[in-house]
């Protein structure tokens, strides 16, 4: 028997693919996928599987692995345990989680949560091989020998001898059914503990026995190569024979009650339905078998690493089965649901009784383009050089450019739901309409070029897509562009499909995906998270998914993403991806012709691509249901790690393992010194088969509240971070989009430098605000110094304005008195020049001493008010005008701002308005003058009007006057000085208005 498992064993391996994938399993309904020494495994045997709570999958070959579904991870034991042996031979999870696992040689070791045990000689186990484990309701452990049985309960160990002789080549197996008792399989009988002693309950001669519990009680048993049913009354019932010389190593019913069996020799078998079928798998031992959280069967070999078995929900033809179909171009469904397909050679092919079989045309040489199907049952094909063929169970006929179709190049058809077919041919490139028997080209503008694409919308609207990139739409048998919809440059369209919902897809040629409904246009790229911008084949299930086929596969996503890509954000549209996890090799999917994919009655999908007809199948695949939880791995600070998962972790009992900080622990701190450089955080989603179909996204919040898609990356990096507290989170989405409840989280403080601390910045406020004090009352000393320093000073101008006009009043003022007396002698004199002369003397004498008082009143600070201001203007203007015989109004407010007004302010406004006085005397002609004082929006405003004959002010000087011209300059120069202004209105008509505006702040 060992010569003839060699032999198959050989064989085996010569008929696997390169990827550990037998050539039958394209025909099989199950798939899978192995992990082997090139994917991290340390050796191809695995011997035992299992999965724990926390989503975790242990693996007991050389050594003890937890795999994530990404990286295996070595658990060295050894670190902490003086093993003998690191080969595992038997691994079981008890009822409280514990992995317990046996050697080669050496202790019994259950790893927990957060501790394990161990049980050795020291103990009373003996230094033998474990065979196999189990566990009681009541807490205890059974371990089985070659020749005994510990019961391990209370840390105690009580050893047993085996009811009978273990047979060479023969292994003990032990079982706890869901009643609670102990079976015992060994050397071809069956025991079952009862009353403390194991009782023969069935008994099969020289036969090898293996167990696992019925879900409909009792259990499942293999008796050699049958396997039967042994129910609770112990009554047996045959149920299948696997095949000559199959010696079952291992039992599993999975959640859905079909019966996985494990062989050394001829691989993996699943019965089910009263149906036995082979699994395909990486090589014929299997050994250890358990079933995930998920429903995915995972197996261990010996010789072929660890496989995960699916079953298909797309699969591809076996080019030896079907090599009529190993490359295709087209494809149609007929109305009895019979497939006709266009191969790359340019054959027809059709299927009848489950056989492929090719249409064989009476005319030699015809090379088939495209296929589609009508109503009434009949084929239409439309061939490169041999027009368009029309095929019914009787009869073939050939329509040629002679008979209206225009060219005999087919390369696109559609037949509408009214029965109508579309054609479009090449040379020329133009739409053609079959209908009534009548063919009918449809005109166009522009360049069309090859129409790769036709669809009919539920509105009964025929669309064309050319390889131009053109977008058209049939109106009254004439082709009309779709405006604002081409794709970037016009890059070509390579397929339309329509939508029961009323949409319309475009697939192109680098732009991804176009969609029109209701007259709206929208493209979907990978900018918004589709997999691929080539699009060549769409189709629709009857589940509101899309499935794309492009450059890159086969892709499958909720419409309803797509239609509103907006809501999800950059990137985050969420796709399934179909390749080598499905058992699917690299796709080329066809593209170029119409129709390329096709729907049948039972909602399978058909594709058509370079390595033969894909077919899905939707029922079978509808997403995830349960969504992966997430771990925090690893935590590493400046490339040194301080953070680890640490459940059933054998590093957390080490000296350095201990100092890690507990990732599994809620509320578990990070806490950072602020000179870090760098941190990474390594996570895991357990999704064990398929974790490239998950969604992961992160944060790190007080950083940012904005969630990272993580794009299957599964570590996070920030550079130093500043000093706060932090929250780090990952959440995690299946293929449905359905997204974690819990997240994992991690609180991380950042320590602040010293400079940073709260006693530090306290401090130098206080310093700062010390300084600051000194240096305020540093200044406000200095500026109380210059402003008594400048009070001292004003007082001291003032006393010196004062004296001088004192002495101008006193001394001068006596001297023009007395030169005025002079001029007028008690005799008169009679020589009229002496007297016209004194006359003179007198006047001008009394003209200074006018000057003087105006002078001395300028000087003198008492009158630095507005109020003295407007006294003296108003007293001059009286006395002035009185003279002159002019009537003189004056109209002052009762309260003028109390302002200081400058010696310079008031000195040259008062020259202004002696000027304009004198002006009014000498020229206006006036009978009445007005003045006018008041103050507005902090500016003086001084006025005079009169009734006179009126002045231009643009008037040339009168040169027989030497002071013409001079009085109007001098006003504005005076009112300049002081930053004021000077305003003349005159008229004939109305006299002249002067206005005086001067600032009260700001002038000095």
């Amino acid at each position: 028997m060992h010569h003839f498992g060699s032999i198959l064993l050989i064989f085996w391996i010569l008929i696997g693919s390169a990827s550990g994938q037998s050539n039958e399993s394209r025909s099989s309904d199950w798939f899978f996928r192995s992990w082997e020494t090139e994917d991290g495994l340390p050796s191809n045997s695995i011997l035992e599987v299992t999965q724990t709570s926390d989503g975790y999958l242990w693996l007991g070959s050389n050594g003890l692995l937890r795999f994530n579904g990404h990286e295996f991870e070595p658990i060295p034991l050894q670190d902490i345990l003086d093993l003998p042996s690191r080969e595992i031979r038997a691994m079981f999870q008890d009822r409280n989680g514990r992995v317990w696992t046996a050697f080669e040689r050496g202790p019994l070791v259950g790893l927990g949560e957060d501790n394990f045990l161990v049980f050795g000689e020291s103990e009373g186990l003996p230094e033998k091989r474990v065979h196999s484990i189990t566990d009681d309701d009541e807490g205890g452990l059974w371990v089985a020998y070659y020749d005994e049985i510990c019961h391990i309960a209370d840390n105690k160990v009580i050893s047993r001898k085996l009811p009978n002789r273990t047979p060479v080549g023969e292994t003990p197996r032990l079982l706890c059914d869901d009643m609670g008792r102990i079976w015992l399989a060994n050397g071809g009988r069956l025991h079952l503990r009862k009353e403390g002693k194991f009782h023969l309950i069935a008994e099969f001669k020289d036969s090898s026995l293996q167990m696992t519990k019925a879900s409909q009680g009792g259990l499942w048993v293999t008796v050699d190569s049958q396997l039967i049913h042994l129910d609770s009354e112990n009554q047996i019932s045959p149920e299948v024979s696997l095949p000559d010389s199959s010696q079952v190593t291992n039992l599993l019913e999975d959640s859905k009650g079909a019966i996985w069996i494990c062989t050394q020799t001829n691989g993996l078998f699943r019965y089910a339905d009263k149906r036995l079928e082979a699994i395909p798998t990486s090589y014929p031992w299997v050994e250890g078998i358990t079933e995930d959280h998920e429903g995915n069967i995972w197996v261990g070999t010996f010789g072929g690493g660890l496989n995960v078995i699916k079953s298909r929900a797309v699969q591809l033809s076996d080019p030896q089965i079907s090599p009529p179909v190993s490359s295709l171009n087209s494809l149609t469904i007929n109305s009895d649901g019979k497939i006709w397909a266009v191969n790359r050679d340019g054959r027809l092919a059709f299927q009848r009784d489950g056989q492929w079989q090719f249409y064989q045309p009476k005319q030699a040489g015809v090379r088939f383009l495209c296929v589609a199907s009508d109503p009434a049952g009949h084929i239409w094909a439309g061939s490169r050089q041999h027009g368009l063929f029309k095929i019914t169970n009787e009869r073939t006929e050939i329509f040629r450019s002679e008979q209206g179709i225009g060219s005999n190049y087919v390369r696109a058809l559609l037949v509408a739901k009214n029965g109508d077919l579309w054609i479009g041919t090449d040379g020329p490139d133009q739409l053609l309409r079959h209908s009534d028997g009548k063919f009918e080209a449809i005109s166009h503008e522009g360049s069309l070029q090859a129409i790769r694409g036709l669809a009919e919308t539920t509105d009964g609207t025929v669309w064309v897509g050319t390889s131009n990139g053109r977008l058209l739409r049939v109106v009254d048998s004439k082709l009309v562009s779709k405006t604002g919809v081409e794709g970037s440059a016009l890059i070509s369209i390579r397929t339309l499909h329509a939508t029961p919902d009323g949409s319309l897809w475009i697939g192109y040629a680098g732009d991804g995906l176009g969609h029109i409904k209701d007259g709206k246009y929208q493209r979907i790229t990978t900018e918004e998270g589709l997999r691929d911008n080539y699009i060549s084949q769409i189709q629709h299930d009857d589940f509101g998914s899309l499935w794309l086929a492009g450059n890159r596969g086969l892709f499958q996503v909720e419409r309803s993403q797509l239609q509103n890509p907006s809501q999800f954000g950059s990137r985050a549209i969420r796709m399934r991806t179909f390749g080598r996890n499905d058992g699917l090799p690299s796709l080329q999917i066809s593209r170029n012709y119409s129709p390329t994919s096709a729907k049948d009655s039972s909602g399978n999908l058909y594709f058509s691509t370079y390595n033969g007809l894909l077919r899905v199948n939707p029922k079978k695949y509808r997403g995830d249901v349960l969504v992966p939880p997430v771990r925090l791995e690893r935590v590493l600070v400046d490339h040194q790690l301080v953070g680890s998962y640490r459940k059933r972790d054998a590093r957390a009992f080490t000296a350095e393992g201990a100092n890690l900080l507990d990732l599994s622990s809620r509320g578990a701190i990070l806490r950072l010194p602020p000179d870090h450089n760098r941190v990474n955080i390594d996570f895991a989603t357990l999704s064990l088969a398929s974790p490239e179909t998950v969604n992961i996204r992160y944060r790190l919040k007080g950083l940012s509240d904005k969630w990272e898609i993580s794009d299957n990356q599964y570590e996070a990096q920030f550079s130093r971070l500043p000093a706060g507290k932090y929250e780090f989170e990952v959440i995690a989405a299946n293929n449905n989009g359905s997204w974690s409840r819990e997240k994992a989280s991690l609180l991380i403080t950042v320590s602040p430098f010293f400079w940073q601390t709260w006693w530090f910045k306290l401090g130098v406020g206080a310093f700062t605000a010390l300084i600051a004090g000194g240096l305020v009352f540093l200044g406000l000393r200095r500026r109380h110094r210059l402003v008594m320093q400048r009070i001292r000073t004003k007082r001291a101008l003032e006393q010196e304005r004062s004296r001088i006009a004192r002495d101008i009043h006193d001394e001068l003022g006596a001297s023009l008195t007395r030169i005025s007396l002079l001029a007028q002698p008690a005799v008169e004199p009679k020589d009229e020049t002496i007297k016209k002369k004194l006359g003179q003397i007198h006047s001008t004498a009394r003209h200074l001493m006018r000057s003087m008082d105006g002078v001395v009143w300028a000087i003198d600070p008492e009158h630095d008010t507005c109020d003295d201001l407007a006294s003296y203007l108003s007293s001059y203007a009286q006395d002035f005008l009185e003279v002159a015989g002019i009537t003189c109004r004056i109209r002052m407010p009762l309260e003028l701002p109390e302002h200081s007004l400058s010696a310079q302010l008031r000195h040259n406004l008062l020259l202004a308005f002696k000027e304009a006085l004198n002006n009014i005397v000498k020229y206006a002609e006036a009978t009445e003058v007005k003045v006018t004082l008041e103050s507005e929006n902090e500016e003086l405003i001084l006025k005079l009007e009169d009734n006179g004959s009126g002045i231009n002010p643009m008037a040339e000087s009168d040169p027989n006057r030497p002071a013409s011209g001079r009085g109007l300059e001098n006003m504005n120069t005076r009112m300049k000085e002081i930053g004021g202004t000077c305003v003349v209105e005159s008229s004939p008509e109305k006299g002249t208005a002067i206005t005086f505006q001067v600032p009260l702040r700001g002038v000095i």
